[in-house]
Parts: C-alpha cells; structure tokens; sequence
C-alpha cells in the first residue's frame, strides 16, 4: 500500500476508524503469530498478513484499495483505447 492510498482512506473511503487500518512491524510484536497464521483477528476485525512491507492490514481497507486500483485501471484503458481511436482516424 503506498502513501497516496493510505490518504485516500482517510480522506474518501468513509470506512470506520474504530479499529486500525495498519498494524505496522508485526515481527516485532505480539501479533507476530499472525505472520505464520497468514492473518489474525484484532478487536473484532479481520487482518491479512502483509509480508512484504509486514503488515497486518483490515480486510475491509484491502477490498476498497482493490476496487479503487480496479477503477483506476479502467479509466487507464479507456483514455488509451481513446487515444488511439483518435490517432487512427
């Protein structure tokens, strides 16, 4: 997850903040179970384990994060099926 989405949640997605959208530097923690688990359950949510950037990140964040990069690459291809359109005609 890079920056601009982390603001993007904050500022659009509307989704509740009474649980944390990252629990960052699992290793490090208690919830370092959560790695070899894959994910873990934390105040009633479900996290997924990110061991890339190791992470545990709310289910809910990564469902709206996936559709906002869905909708993104859309309009990418319409914009470049449109200017292709126009370069051929």
């Amino acid at each position: 997850m890079i920056q601009s989405e982390i603001d993007a949640i904050n500022s659009e997605s509307g989704l509740h903040r009474e649980t944390p959208y990252i629990i960052a530097n699992v290793s490090k923690t208690q919830f370092s179970v959560a790695r070899w688990a894959g994910g873990c359950t934390y105040q009633g949510e479900r996290y997924f384990y990110d061991p890339v950037n190791d992470e545990l990140v709310r289910h809910d964040v990564l469902r709206w994060i996936a559709t906002r990069r869905k909708e993104k690459h859309r309009s990418r291809v319409k914009e470049e099926a449109a200017k292709q359109i126009t370069m051929e005609v």
